[in-house]
């Protein structure tokens, strides 16, 4: 009983030592950095969206001009895919990709910062509302980058649409213009993704305190992102459960 004791003592001692150097001043610095990322890739998707629905509607009504029936139906249609699509964007409810679209380092930082409201006591509620405004940040620039796949998957369904066309009404320029933008806004997408996937100071200064944390493996295993793509794995989080995935070295970097 005595060993006991000494033992949950000593868990309590390193588990307070533990959220004493989980800094405040780093998670915000997190935040803030998280945001403007959001932000900006938000901004970029609908900017995006706008431009390529300009370009289509001059090839449409180019189209239109030899065959108004055709050209006024696919223009009708055409309005009414960018106008969903904008809604779906503004209100976050763009289908995700899955695992093209994920982010080791955000997925372990935003499922262990959730470890630790979850599983600790945190007296603080200065570090409390620090680590829940965090997750916030990290999740929202998650859906940022997500949405903008979708966008991106969207864009190339669009253009691939009015290949078919091309030859008949003589879309050749427009369809050049679609390309190089889709190209561009591409390869902005996958800039992003090496940025998000950079061990960046603030990142590592907060995932050195996570690592730290007994039970992330087992939280991980059981509430990250990657637990929810492959939910018949029950050994996420383990060298088993992420053969051909993500190696367990990826899970303590990320």
């Amino acid at each position: 009983m005595v060993l006991l004791s000494q033992i949950s003592t000593a868990q309590v001692a390193k588990t307070d030592s533990t959220l004493a150097s989980l800094s405040d001043k780093a998670i915000s610095k997190l935040s803030s950095k998280a945001d403007k990322l959001a932000s900006k890739l938000h901004k970029k998707s609908q900017k995006q969206l706008d431009k390529f629905e300009r370009i289509e509607k001059k090839a449409l009504r180019k189209i239109a001009l030899k065959d108004s029936i055709l050209g006024n139906s696919l223009l009708k249609e055409s309005k009414e895919k960018y106008a969903a699509m904008k809604s779906r964007l503004r209100s976050g409810r763009l289908e995700t990709l899955g695992l093209d679209n994920y982010l080791p380092k955000l997925d372990s930082l935003e499922t262990g910062l959730a470890c630790i409201t979850k599983n600790f006591d945190i007296s603080s509620n200065e570090k409390l509302a620090s680590i829940s405004n965090g997750i916030k940040s990290i999740s929202s620039l998650k859906q940022s980058y997500k949405d903008a796949g979708s966008v991106s998957a969207f864009l190339r369904q669009q253009r691939n649409q009015l290949k078919q066309y091309s030859t008949k009404f003589g879309l050749d320029r427009q369809l050049k213009k679609l390309s190089k933008d889709y190209y561009y806004y591409g390869q902005m997408v996958a800039d992003y993704k090496q940025v998000l996937s950079e061990p960046l100071k603030q990142q590592e200064l907060v995932l050195k305190v996570i690592r730290k944390v007994p039970m992330f493996s087992e939280f991980f295993s059981k509430h990250s992102e990657l637990a929810s793509l492959f939910p018949n794995n029950g050994n996420i989080g383990t060298a088993a459960g992420l053969v051909g995935l993500q190696t367990t070295a990826m899970v303590q970097q990320g």
